[in-house]
């Protein structure tokens, strides 16, 4: 079973200004099948500096550039002005992660329907360098090595179990024509959904603050550190 790669920044695609909706600023693959794209960004960072000197009064004169201005707001963490601005990603994730990326209630999410759309069979196995033993002192985390061995032996396992999981699914729609939404329950969390997410910058840096943390969970990390 070969091994794969969580993603690789130098294949980052920075384009101009998208031709569609459709088209992103910018995007990067994640994982095996993920992938992050930027589609939109609205405001400036002249709206967020003129947000932030509306405070001052009529009579003031801009004593910082905007730029510095802003980067003043965020290391003295006066960052309401930026909530006057957003981001808008597409996001392909495993459920799993679409879970923690929907724990943030701050963000307006639209995913993909299981009800109204069928399933791929694109499912998410981890590296084998991302897989260790459950954390004897962090009940939601993991720590310690396996051996190449037992690497394998755990990925043959995980790929064989979502497999499995995906033919019953398969099966339940085409053989015994079972409605999608309860077809969908044999397939596993590790399966791929997909969804649009925007946020304004203020959350999105506080998003960026738990997620990229060196507690949170690896593979919500990557898909942060590739929106980052």
């Amino acid at each position: 079973m070969t091994d794969c790669k969580r993603f690789d920044y130098t294949q980052t695609k920075f384009g101009a200004t998208p031709k569609n909706e459709d088209e992103p600023l910018a995007a990067v693959d994640v994982h095996d099948y993920g992938h992050v794209g930027l589609l939109a960004v609205y405001g400036s960072d002249a709206l967020i500096a003129q947000t932030a000197r509306v405070s001052y009064g009529l009579g003031t004169t801009k004593t910082r550039t905007d730029v510095s201005l802003i980067r003043y707001l965020v290391r003295h963490r006066h960052t309401s002005p930026l909530e006057h601005a957003e981001v808008v990603f597409y996001l392909k994730v495993p459920i799993f992660v679409a879970r923690q990326l929907l724990r943030h209630r701050t963000a307006n999410v639209n995913e993909y329907s299981a009800r109204y759309s069928e399933l791929s069979n694109e499912f998410y196995v981890p590296c084998a360098a991302d897989l260790a033993p459950q954390s004897t002192s962090n009940r939601q985390g993991r720590e310690g090595n396996y051996t190449a061995q037992e690497q394998d032996a755990i990925r043959d396992v995980m790929m064989q179990a979502q497999e499995a999981g995906h033919h019953a699914y398969r099966s339940l729609l085409e053989t015994h024509n079972l409605s999608r939404e309860l077809s969908r329950i044999t397939t596993s969390v590790g399966t791929y959904t997909e969804m649009y997410w925007k946020c304004d910058v203020h959350n999105f840096l506080h998003f960026l603050k738990l997620r990229m943390d060196a507690h949170a969970q690896q593979e919500i990390r990557d898909i942060a550190t590739a929106m980052y």
